[in-house]
């Protein structure tokens, strides 16, 4: 309904950005639009500078906002934003019509999920921090390794929220449920690096290593965990002869704090009777 009602995907993407950019009280720049929803630049900028024209925007010495006239597009445009049924929750919801898709991005598991449902980690331009008030059921995550309250693996909360600076990160918006998600290197690298439980997801990693640019994972990960990832691959090439083809320099980055936790998953990464037979 978006796209069709508003005409094309360039001016719903603009529109998107500049309501909810409004309701923070941000500018948004067309560059960053484009990047982010894989619309053409030219057309962004031309139909940007329409709306300058009419007075719906005006110019910021960090980009565009709108102006009092454009205001009275907020809440028409937000009543226009789907919630297809795969990605519908009130989290998500909350996510589509607040926080503008430029400026965050979230990160989740792409292939296996080895040990039930996970929250989703949202990373959020760290620009914004003072600007948003989050329902409950979004925690940050470092009140989320500190609290009492979730060191039941079972009560987790639904989104864990991550303040960071977003340059080098890699993230597109999804036409398909209007939300923004990191890539498959940029989402399991903030998994290893920020989640509490981070060795969940090696085993998504180790047994389908084929899907990755490992090189890229190093690359997007903290140092933490860059040294997670090291740990968890020398981990398994030790048990199973594979020869992992990298330039980062692996065991230079192995970590013996970690390699306990690291064990913990060994079920999840061989077969049963192998384990049997090697006495494991």
């Amino acid at each position: 309904m978006l796209v069709e009602v508003l005409g094309s995907k360039v001016r719903a993407a603009i529109l998107l950005c500049l309501v909810k950019a409004s309701k923070l009280g941000i500018s948004v720049t067309p560059r960053s639009i484009a990047r982010v929803f894989g619309v053409n630049f030219t057309e962004t900028y031309k139909f940007m500078k329409n709306l300058l024209g009419q007075e719906f925007v005006e110019k910021t010495p960090r980009g565009f906002k709108l102006t009092e006239k454009g205001l009275k597009l907020v809440d028409f445009t937000l009543t226009l934003i789907p919630s297809p049924k795969s990605w519908s929750s009130s989290e998500l919801d909350w996510v589509r019509k607040n926080i503008p898709d430029t400026l965050y991005y979230i990160s989740r598991p792409h292939t296996q999920t080895w040990f039930g449902p996970a929250p989703l980690l949202l990373v959020v331009d760290k620009r914004l921090q003072d600007r948003i008030v989050f329902p409950e059921n979004f925690v940050l995550i470092g009140d989320y390794v500190e609290s009492s309250k979730y060191i039941v693996r079972g009560q987790i909360t639904n989104i864990l929220v991550l303040y960071a600076s977003l340059r080098g990160r890699e993230y597109k918006y999804s036409w398909d449920n209007y939300l923004t998600w990191g890539s498959l290197e940029q989402s399991y690298a903030d998994l290893l690096s920020y989640m509490p439980f981070w060795e969940e997801f090696l085993p998504d990693i180790l047994l389908n290593s084929k899907l990755f640019d490992l090189d890229k994972l190093f690359k997007k990960a903290s140092e933490k965990g860059k040294k997670r990832l090291a740990t968890g691959i020398a981990y398994y090439a030790t048990l199973t002869g594979w020869k992992p083809i990298l330039k980062t320099p692996l065991y230079s980055l192995v970590d013996e704090r970690v390699i306990g936790r690291v064990i913990s998953i060994t079920p999840y990464l061989l077969d049963s009777s192998v384990l049997v037979s090697r006495n494991i």
